[in-house]
């Protein structure tokens, strides 16, 4: 700080205290089943995790997933997702590509996921391959 500008004293200031209070916005975007049509028809690969509040311990990161866009729907919200997914346990990831459902990524029996995000970014990797 010696050899520093007094003029750039405030500036670093500045910096220092909207870096301490910026967070990342959310990228996981919470979306209804009417929504799916919509947020599915463009280029590239988007993600949809179908989860319910009552299970939000075993939820993905989906947010960490990169390479696609990413959403949420809560089926207790919304359950005709359930039906028209065949969803049998939660969370469930449906992938998507250019508009195209391409496969689903269910947990087990026991609610939890099985696989973990690494598999989720392998599957997103292939689709934009």
């Amino acid at each position: 700080m010696k050899n520093l500008p007094y003029f750039l004293i405030p500036i670093l200031f500045a910096i220092s205290l909207f870096a301490s209070t910026y967070t990342e916005p959310e990228r996981i975007k919470y979306i209804n089943y009417e929504d799916i049509d919509r947020v599915v028809n463009v280029n590239g690969v988007v993600v949809i995790e179908l989860w319910a509040s009552w299970n939000d311990d075993n939820a993905y990161d989906i947010d960490r997933l990169y390479g696609c866009s990413v959403y949420r729907i809560d089926v207790d919200e919304n359950p005709r997702a359930i039906e028209a997914y065949g969803v049998y346990s939660l969370p469930t990831v449906l992938f998507y590509l250019n508009g195209e459902f391409q496969f689903k990524d269910e947990s087990d029996i026991t609610y939890k996921a099985k696989e973990d995000l690494r598999h989720l970014q392998e599957h997103v990797n292939e689709l934009n391959q």
